[in-house]
Formats: structure tokens, sequence, C-alpha cells
């Protein structure tokens, strides 16, 4: 919860911005690409931000209307539902010995 929040709070004030730094929005990306490891929906909303990587601005626009403003609203969004509901990660493997699925998952 600590890491959503923290994203969360950056996410807000890259939002009042007009102009982000390059590097910082490199930073917030990286931070969103981990934060989308138990969120395969967030995959997604990586295009804007993709985009804008392949043309390596000196300061991104963070217009109004502009589409990676909107994938930060959307973001948000996510975040604050990840928040909400938790997961427990599991891994899954094929054992074949018993010749069944095992399931592991991490103590709380």
């Amino acid at each position: 919860a600590k890491k959503l929040d923290a994203i969360t709070s950056i996410i807000r004030s890259i939002l009042r911005l007009k102009y982000l730094p390059y590097k910082r929005f490199e930073k917030i990306v990286c931070k969103l690409r981990h934060a989308a490891i138990g969120l395969p929906a967030g995959k997604g909303l990586y295009a804007p931000f993709n985009r804008t990587i392949a043309i390596h601005p000196s300061k991104v626009n963070m217009g109004k209307n502009g589409i990676v403003r909107a994938a930060l609203q959307d973001w948000l969004r996510l975040l604050a539902d990840m928040r909400a509901r938790p997961l427990r990660m599991s891994m899954n493997w094929w054992d074949k010995q018993s010749r069944t699925w095992v399931t592991w998952m991490p103590r709380r």
C-alpha cells in the first residue's frame, strides 16, 4: 500500500504541471511498468507512454486534452482499484510425478 500511495501522489503532482521533464517522465513510466506486474489491464495503457518515449522530447506536454494526461488519469483509477482489492500472488506449476497442478501461495 505504501508504494501505491507513493505512485499515486507522484501522478497527482504530475497532473498539476503543464510540462514534465523527460527524465521525470521516464521514472514514473518505469514505476508504472513495475506496478503492472500484478495488473494485466495496465499493459494497454502504455501506448501513449511508448509513443512519447519514441519521440524522446526534452519536455512532455501535459495539456488538458493530451493522451499522456488521460493515460495517467486512467492509471490513478487503476491504482485506486488495486488499493481497494489487494491481490495475493500465487505460483502454479505442473508436477510431473503426481501429474497434478501445484499451487504455492505466500504467507501473509
